[in-house]
Parts: structure tokens; sequence; C-alpha cells
């Protein structure tokens, strides 16, 4: 019976050191696969890390631009207004031209026009006696206007045979806008 202990015994420790081997096999295999998944979790992370990075930083850059855009685009409005009212403060100052500073004004703007004589001119409604403007013109240009009944808002017009040339102070001023904005704004800004 000592022999079948022993035997007994053996089998037990052979049994148990399969078992072992076994255990640390699988041990083995289990570390190596958490070892496995862990590395290819932690890749997975610092990607999905790194795309978010990424991409907070377009939207951050997308963000700011369109504040700068917004902000430029009120600048230029602001500053579009202030020239819009620039222009019609000009408008409304020339309107207040009279006496001298109107005549001169006239002539000025007539001096180099080919007139045919007898064309009929229109002068602004402020102007009280257009009687003795119209000599005064007539006089210093050398013309023979002839003054109609009919007043134009500010400026004058000239008209004959149905052609009217226009010099109210809104057309001169919409007409030099173009060329004068560039100055307006080096002196506004």
């Amino acid at each position: 019976m000592s022999n079948l202990n022993n035997l007994i015994s053996k089998i037990k420790e052979e049994g148990n050191a399969q078992v072992k081997a076994i255990k640390a096999e699988g041990d083995a295999k289990r570390d190596a696969i958490i070892s496995k998944y862990t590395k290819e979790g932690e890749e997975v992370k610092s990607s999905l890390v790194e795309k978010a990075k990424r991409e907070g930083a377009t939207r951050k850059e997308r963000i700011l631009s369109n504040a700068a855009l917004k902000v430029r685009n009120e600048k230029l409005k602001v500053k579009g207004e202030l020239i819009d009212k620039v222009f019609i403060e000009a408008t409304k100052s020339l309107k207040h031209l009279n006496g001298e500073h109107y005549k001169n004004f006239i002539v000025s703007s007539l001096r180099d026009v080919k007139l045919e004589g007898g064309e009929e001119i229109l002068f602004s409604e402020a102007i009280i006696d257009g009687d003795s403007l119209l000599k005064e013109v007539n006089s210093t240009l050398n013309t023979s206007f002839k003054l109609s009944d009919e007043k134009v808002s500010s400026g004058f017009m000239v008209r004959n045979n149905g052609i009217d040339m226009n010099f109210s102070f809104e057309n001169i001023v919409s007409f030099q806008r173009d060329t004068l904005e560039g100055e307006i704004v080096s002196l506004l800004f």
C-alpha cells in the first residue's frame, strides 16, 4: 500500500505541477492579452485626444475668425455711417450758400461750359432776389441767361432746348463722393 500511496502522491504532484504550469501559461496569456489591449486602448485614447485637440483648435480659430470678421464689419458699418453723415452735412452746409459765395459758385461752375446764349437758369429756393443775381452772373460771364420761374432745391440748373445741366449740391456731392471719400477717411480715421 505504500507503493500505492506513493503512486497517488506522485500523480497528485504531477497533476499539481501541470495545473501550476497551465495556470502560469494562462496567466501569461492573460497578461499578454491585457497588455496588448491596454496598449491599443492607450493608442486609441491618444489618437482621440489628438483629434479632439486639433478639432478644438480649428473650432477656436473659426470662432475667433468669425468674431474678428463681425468686429471688422461693424467698424466698416460705423465708418460708412460717419462718412455718409459727413456728406449729408456738407450738402446741408452748401445749401446755405448765399450772396457773393453763391454767385461765385455759379460763375466758377459755368466758366468752362460752352453756352449758346439765351439759356434759362434756375436758382435755388433760398435765393430771394434772383433778378439782381441774374444780372451779376450775366455781367460776369458775359452771357444772356433768362431767369426761370422754377426753382431747384439747391445749387442751380441751366436749361436749354430740353437739356438740363444739373449743378445741384446733392448731384455735385454725389458725383465727387468717390474722389473725396479717401480724403475723408484719412481725416476721420
